[in-house]
């Protein structure tokens, strides 16, 4: 036999055994995925069960759990479930584990002069850096490396004070939206996503 032969019998046996393992790993895979979908089902069906109690631990365990996958699921579901007890519980988690809160600002119809000025040297938006936190309590102790930035999540209301007070409320699930009020400056709505 000659050594071109050789080389090419080689390759087929190496490309037929990659194909071969390929197919047992897809398998596999396969299983794993029907496996987890079976246990994500049924962590969604504790989060949406009628029995408060339940819904409530079935958060708790899952935001918990140390698995990402179940966080956002147990988070996801917590704002879309109509419980708004359920809600508030979700909602402070995602505030209490954000790093910034960036939003954006919409200058009001018929702002005056002052109003319009901040607004663009704000480029249109303005950021809170969430310094320290009180997770338990929902307050934010310092915001922005100041201790007068201060701020509380209570139900689905968020408020931050600093130089200027900031009111918003969760709205449709995703999204806060609200009022920046500013000394000597109309009120400005403000928007973040949170997801």
């Amino acid at each position: 036999m000659s050594q071109r032969f050789i080389q090419f019998f080689m390759a087929a046996v190496l490309a037929f055994v990659a194909q071969f393992a390929l197919a047992v790993d897809k398998a596999a895979l396969l299983d794993k995925i029907r496996d987890q979908s079976s246990e994500y089902s049924e962590f969604k069906e504790l989060l949406n069960s009628p029995d408060q109690s339940v819904r409530f631990a079935a958060f708790d365990a899952m935001f918990n759990s140390g698995d990402p996958v179940l966080k956002e699921m147990a988070v996801d579901e917590a704002l879309a479930y109509p419980d708004v007890t359920l809600q508030s519980v979700a909602f402070r988690e995602i505030i209490m584990s954000l790093d910034i809160l960036n939003f954006q600002l919409k200058l009001p119809e018929g702002a005056d002069k002052k109003t319009a000025n901040q607004v663009a040297s704000w480029s249109e938006s303005i950021s809170y850096k969430l310094n320290d936190k009180d997770v338990a309590a929902g307050r934010i102790i310092q915001c922005n490396h100041s201790a007068s930035c201060l701020g509380q999540v209570s139900g689905l209301q968020l408020s931050i004070k600093s130089s200027c007070k900031l009111v918003a409320t969760l709205s449709n699930g995703t999204q806060l939206k609200g009022l920046l009020s500013c000394k000597n400056m109309m009120p400005i709505t403000v928007t973040a996503n949170l997801r």
